[in-house]
């Protein structure tokens, strides 16, 4: 059963109650990857290129998935047409509490997450000083 649905310019994904993301190219809406998650997703937020994720799992816990990184298994050629099962890796990294994630849509390594009711700023996974603030997120761009 389908639970969250995250798109970028070139592809979307697909985020299943088992824990599997299935990632489609556009226009043609091929599949591309299996990826295993460690969690249910809630949210999914793909970046600007598509090259990484976020995971918001249904007890608020945030993950990142990082699709251009050799994971320990390493990718697998799947059967017919060369789809790959699990290609990257779900970081370790995980935060507790965050209700909120949005991707930069000018750098695919920035992304602002609200977490209780301070507002982060993450390039590279690395953290700067919160903000606080109540406010909710509507778009990120030109920081």
């Amino acid at each position: 059963m389908i639970c969250s649905v995250a798109a970028s310019g070139e592809a979307f994904i697909v985020g299943r109650m088992s824990g599997t993301v299935n990632k489609y190219t556009l226009p043609y809406i091929q599949l591309e990857n299996k990826l295993q998650l460690r969690c249910r997703p809630q949210q999914l937020h793909l970046n600007c290129d598509g090259t990484r994720f976020s995971i918001i799992d249904i007890n608020g816990v945030l993950s990142f998935y990082d699709m251009e990184a050799d994971s320990a298994a390493g990718a697998q050629t799947g059967i017919g047409g060369g789809m790959k099962q699990s290609q990257g890796e779900h970081l370790a990294q995980e935060t507790k509490e965050v209700w909120s994630l949005i991707w930069s849509s000018d750098n695919p390594k920035l992304c602002a997450i609200m977490e209780k009711n301070r507002l982060f700023i993450c390039k590279d996974y690395v953290r700067e000083e919160p903000i606080l603030t109540s406010g909710y997120l509507c778009d990120f761009s030109n920081l």
